[in-house]
């Protein structure tokens, strides 16, 4: 009755050792109402018997609702005046005396405080003195018919006296049980901790040396591919031989990664310049290494077997890239390569491209997109394709611009959506009555702006040449 599961085990044995008290004083005042009804008048057993109920039955209310600290405060107190009342009454003859005794180790059991212990000691022993005394100077005369209770109440006394130092050191070795077994739990616990920390210990350190091999190898990849970048922007012709000839020029290059898919190539022929534009599969390091390889079969395709119209050019390196690549359904490389090719005289412009288109404005501001061949270089899901060269008569003032998909694909961070070569067109028109060194500027910021936070989506190559 009163207990409750978060109490602790001290808490738990006050609250049993109260109920037990109630139970114990209901009974005794119970069979004391029976002798003192049996010799004196019925009415004693009757209201005794009502007043120890109604006492039981509050300290087993105030238990239930919380007071647990009154009720210890209402026990003791009533047991003070019961035992006082009766005493005053009958003196020492029922035997009552030897409860004030037991009352004294009460108490200990149920309070904690010190104070409280030592006022409800010296009350008991003041009451005893008192009542020794009182009896010296007034001695009562008793009916001789209730002495037979005495010793029943010496024997109660003396076993509740028993019952209450048993429950003491019940407590006391149970609560050395508890507290060994909570610090075996904790000795347990700690060593549990202790491997858990040598193991977190190990852990780290495997760790940190998998993070230093890690740093190392990254370091490692990082200045290959920077020697990596450096050896292909070797390769990449100059502005001054990328435009050399023409009227002004723009170069507008960023790699996704540190190296890059995308390459340009020129070189000045005889029959003109020859300017090239390239997306090769992928980016980084593959994009890199089919960069480099397909910039190389260029030269050897102009330089050696003197091929300078765009159309020729597109379909010999389609072949060698087909026969090098050795490309089919069940490739991984299964797309090929977007590319442009231009052959620039003094009046005519010559294009061929796969998959790329070319924008002319000119000098009066008209634009024009010419698409090209609609199909990729080197791949399986084609045969081979006949490259279409469009001729174009030129005239003092035209501009033409060149790019790969990367600058058309690059994704906004506000709508998630694709810049799109029509908007990228319409940009460029905006831009011509600014020389190319000033376009350059502003297509880096209008990139920029469009992509925000979000990732660089491809690689980024453009081209803008003035006749």
């Amino acid at each position: 009755m009163g207990i409750h599961p978060e109490d602790g085990f001290h808490e738990k044995r006050k609250i049993q050792i109260s109920n037990y008290l109630l139970i114990y004083l209901f009974f005794l005042n119970i069979l004391n109402s029976f002798a003192y009804g049996f010799y004196h008048y019925q009415e004693i057993l009757l209201w005794d018997s009502i007043s120890s109920v109604v006492f039981c039955l509050v300290g087993f209310s105030l238990h239930s609702i919380g007071y647990r600290v009154f009720t210890r405060h209402l026990i003791m107190i009533a047991v003070l005046v019961s035992l006082g009342n009766i005493s005053y009454h009958f003196g020492n003859v029922l035997g009552v005396h030897f409860f004030l005794l037991f009352l004294t180790i009460i108490s200990f059991l149920l309070f904690d405080d010190l104070v409280l212990i030592l006022l409800y000691t010296l009350a008991i022993c003041i009451l005893y003195v008192l009542h020794d005394a009182w009896f010296q100077y007034h001695p009562q005369i008793v009916d001789e018919g209730l002495r037979f209770s005495y010793y029943p109440n010496f024997f109660v006394a003396f076993f509740m006296l028993i019952f209450v130092i048993h429950n003491f050191r019940y407590e006391s070795d149970r609560y050395q049980e508890i507290i060994e077994t909570q610090n075996k739990d904790l000795s347990a616990l700690s060593l549990k901790m202790m491997m858990q920390k040598d193991e977190a210990l190990i852990a780290t350190n495997q760790l940190q040396q998998k993070s230093t091999i890690l740093q190392q190898q990254n370091k490692s990849i990082f200045e290959s591919l920077r020697l990596a970048s450096m050896l292909q922007h070797e390769t990449l012709p100059s502005e001054e031989d990328l435009f050399g000839g023409l009227k002004s020029g723009m170069l507008l290059y960023k790699p996704k990664d540190v190296v890059s898919g995308d390459f340009y190539w020129a070189k000045r022929t005889y029959q003109g310049l020859i300017l090239v534009i390239a997306d090769c599969i992928g980016h980084g390091v593959p994009g890199g290494m089919m960069a480099v390889f397909a910039s190389n079969l260029i030269s050897q395709i102009v330089e050696e077997q003197g091929k300078s119209f765009p159309s020729d050019i597109l379909e010999e390196l389609d072949r060698r890239l087909r026969r090098r690549l050795k490309q089919d359904q069940n490739s991984e490389l299964g797309d090929g390569m977007d590319i442009a090719v231009c052959l620039i005289t003094d009046t005519t412009l010559s294009f061929a491209s796969a998959s790329r288109p070319i924008v002319r404005i000119t000098d009066e501001g008209k634009s024009q997109i010419i698409p090209g061949t609609r199909f990729q270089l080197a791949t399986w899901a084609t045969e081979h394709v006949q490259y279409e060269t469009i001729e174009m008569e030129i005239e003092r003032g035209d501009r033409f611009y060149l790019f790969t998909d990367g600058a058309a694909d690059q994704l906004s961070d506000i709508n998630g959506k694709r810049l799109g070569t029509k908007n990228l067109v319409n940009e460029i028109v905006q831009l011509q009555s600014l020389p190319l060194s000033k376009q350059k500027s502003e297509l880096e910021s209008l990139f920029e702006s469009w992509q925000g936070s979000e990732t660089q989506t491809d690689d980024i190559l453009l081209i803008g040449f003035e006749v």
